[in-house]
């Protein structure tokens, strides 16, 4: 946690390196405690600036930076200078300095306040956490918009616009993390509404924190009267006229339309329209919120995953069997994942992975070492979809074909080609093509992974797994 305030810090502060800024990004997208610190930061990040506005927060807090980078050497637009000095005896006396001044101006500030207190105004319910173009607030009681920038604290009853080639992210009080996409108007409701926004036009990615048991779901009410319920859960949000279309990623959304509703699980939408909600049908990942995720803007060839299973077991799910990590059993003496499974059973493992791209390729290393009747192949799923539910991905093979057989010891090199619902999986020795198949997916999915049956020994090894876009 302390390197993700200092992070935090230095992200507000610009100083954040591009390395550690991919680093905070995957940690607030996966760790709903740490969005809730992040906004408790930038919160007081913002009370600060505030606090010391209009003068000192440009010339007081300016002439401290001048005095403390006076005796620092370098080009203080270096990044890579930045990103060492932090780490520097140095840079530390700066943190120590500021923070000092800071916390002193922070208390000063709020002891006139609490002197001149006012009635409390609307609670703070959410902070702007990432921005691009033009976005701005107004409250009931404003004549015209204000400006959003990062940091910016939202209150309870105002209305966030964002314009034409603009993107915002709110952070929620909760923990929740609400992506906003262009030409699109939210309200963050009050505390005596019973849904927590109100989308007015355009579309939402949320994010939602997980609930307790017995905490209520979290509620979005649309312009047209409809009204989506979450319980921990990724979905899509939009308007279009009277209509609204619910997307969901992960987790259960039910979508409410007067006195009809539709519960919907992964990669499934529907449509309201008046007092009617549409059957549910299926989606493929990367049809989800495109506009927040920007697949086309991803050059072709990009890693979109990648593990050599140094770092452990973390990125993987293991749908069948055991698996676990081992020294010295990688392609060239590294760590290896290895799979055991019941005699006559079978082993599925699936990367955490989510593929925001129609056509991409996965390429990895597998090693069979014992002699027995493997099968192997490639294996599509859903994010949600787990063993013991007793649900499959259909598929239809197009194509099937064996053109020799492995020698056990070896390993192997597996490439899966997927283009849009259309899987295509090679087997290879060395450079010689053993097995190839072509097979149609018929249900929704949104990763690839490997599944094997047998009848001989059950165990299996794993490296090197490549995840690579391939063009649109």
């Amino acid at each position: 946690m302390r390197d993700f305030e200092q992070w935090t810090a230095d992200w507000i502060e610009g100083e954040l390196g591009y390395d550690q800024a991919k680093l905070l990004r995957q940690r607030l997208e996966n760790d709903p405690v740490a969005r809730r610190r992040f906004a408790e930061l930038a919160r007081d990040h913002r009370a600060l600036r505030t606090l010391l506005a209009p003068e000192p927060a440009g010339r007081f807090a300016a002439s401290v930076e001048h005095a403390l980078d006076c005796a620092l050497p370098g080009d203080n637009d270096d990044r890579d200078v930045l990103a060492r000095r932090r780490f520097s005896p140095f840079a530390r006396m700066r943190q120590v300095a500021l923070a000092a001044a800071a916390l002193f101006l922070l208390a000063l500030g709020v002891g006139i306040l609490m002197r001149h207190a006012s009635p409390a105004g609307p609670t703070s319910v959410a902070t702007v956490s990432d921005l691009r173009g033009a976005a701005a607030v107004r409250s009931e009681h404003d004549a015209v918009d204000r400006a959003l920038q990062v940091g910016s604290v939202l209150r309870a009853g105002e209305n966030v616009s964002v314009a034409g080639s603009g993107y915002a992210q709110l952070t929620l009080a909760d923990g929740s993390v609400v992506d906003v996409n262009e030409e699109t108007r939210v309200r963050l409701s009050s505390e005596s509404e019973s849904a927590a926004l109100r989308l007015e036009s355009g579309a939402l990615y949320i994010a939602v924190a997980p609930r307790g048991p017995n905490e209520a779901p979290f509620s979005i009410e649309s312009a047209n009267g409809h009204r989506a319920e979450a319980l921990g859960t990724r979905f899509e949000l939009r308007t279009l006229g009277d209509e609204t279309t619910l997307r969901v990623e992960t987790g259960t959304v039910r979508l409410r339309a007067g006195d009809t509703d539709v519960i919907l699980t992964a990669l499934m939408q529907a449509t309201a329209k008046g007092s009617e909600v549409g059957s549910p049908e299926g989606i493929m990942a990367y049809e989800l919120a495109a506009w927040k995720f920007r697949p086309q803007a991803v050059p072709e060839g990009t890693v979109l995953f990648e593990d050599d299973f140094e770092d452990g077991l973390e990125r993987w799910d293991v749908w069948y069997g055991h698996a676990e990590i081992v020294d010295g059993k990688g392609v060239n003496g590294s760590r290896a994942l290895r799979l055991t499974w019941d005699q006559g059973a079978r082993t599925a493992v699936m990367p955490a992975f989510i593929s925001r791209h129609p056509n991409f390729e996965m390429s990895l290393m597998i090693r069979l070492p014992f002699t027995g009747k493997y099968v192997l192949g490639s294996h599509v799923g859903r994010p949600d979809w787990r063993p013991e539910s007793g649900q499959a991905t259909r598929s239809k093979v197009l194509d099937a074909r064996i053109y020799g057989t492995a020698r056990h010891g070896r390993w192997l090199r597996m490439h899966v080609i997927v283009r849009g619902r259309v899987k295509h999986t090679r087997l290879w020795q060395d450079k010689t093509l053993l097995s190839e198949a072509k097979v149609e997916v018929l249900d929704p999915f949104s990763a690839v992974g490997l599944y094997s049956d047998e009848t001989g020994k059950n165990t299996l090894y794993l490296d090197n797994v490549t995840i690579r876009k391939l063009a649109d």
